[in-house]
């Protein structure tokens, strides 16, 4: 009794659950930097914030200076998302569309995936998105490839971003993102 007992634990610790982000119960926004298109001339401007249950995400987006965007993102670490299919955010939005982004590198001009959050009109929304629905983007144009299994084990940020070269406000609070 006491081997099945074991062998049930072993089995049990090596499958691979879920990878979470929780900005309100483990405050992990606290980890995540601003970084605005002020990095390249632009005069968009954005704060990030915990609250006790959610980060907020907001500003406004100019297209002075030939900016337009604004962005947060987790500091660089290894993010292995080879195990998991599906991407689920907790969120509420209003104002201009906001976009998840998974970066397999730091350079601003190397390809990234993304994909778009819907906005909510400030209405709390669970949101289930398939990771091959990630879309790779280069320079903030589409390149036609997918988010592909041998790219999950490559990731080294996940952030958040407006880019969709529209002036005006955006605004969003995320509980969680969840992948599994």
């Amino acid at each position: 009794m006491k081997t099945i007992f074991i062998l049930i634990a072993i089995v049990t610790q090596t499958i691979s659950t879920n990878y979470v982000i929780d900005f309100g119960k483990s405050k992990q926004g606290n980890k995540w930097l601003v970084v605005n298109d002020g990095v390249m001339g632009g005069l968009s401007n954005s704060t990030a914030n915990i609250s006790n249950n959610y980060m907020n995400f907001e500003g406004t987006i100019s297209l002075q200076n030939n900016g337009g965007f604004a962005s947060v993102r987790s500091f660089k670490s290894n993010i292995n998302l080879s195990d998991f299919t599906i991407m689920k955010v907790r969120y509420r939005s209003r104002g201009q569309k906001v976009s998840v982004r998974l970066l397999k590198n730091d350079a601003y001009y190397l390809p990234y995936f993304k994909t778009a959050l819907e906005t909510t009109s400030w209405v709390w929304k669970t949101t289930l998105i398939p990771l091959k629905n990630f879309k790779e983007y280069q320079l903030n144009r589409q390149t036609e490839k997918n988010l592909n299994s041998s790219d999950f084990n490559d990731i080294i940020r996940i952030g958040l971003i407006v880019s969709n070269k529209k002036q005006g406000n955006f605004e969003i609070d995320i509980d969680y993102i969840e992948f599994y």
